[in-house]
């Protein structure tokens, strides 16, 4: 699976963020 484009992948995140990135934030936070 290889994509064209990068920004589409950054997009696809920004629509639905990965809850692995999610939960880093969370702790980082507390």
């Amino acid at each position: 699976m290889s994509e064209p484009t990068p920004s589409g992948t950054q997009a696809v995140l920004k629509k639905r963020p990965d809850p692995v990135l999610v939960y880093t934030q969370l702790v980082k936070m507390v």
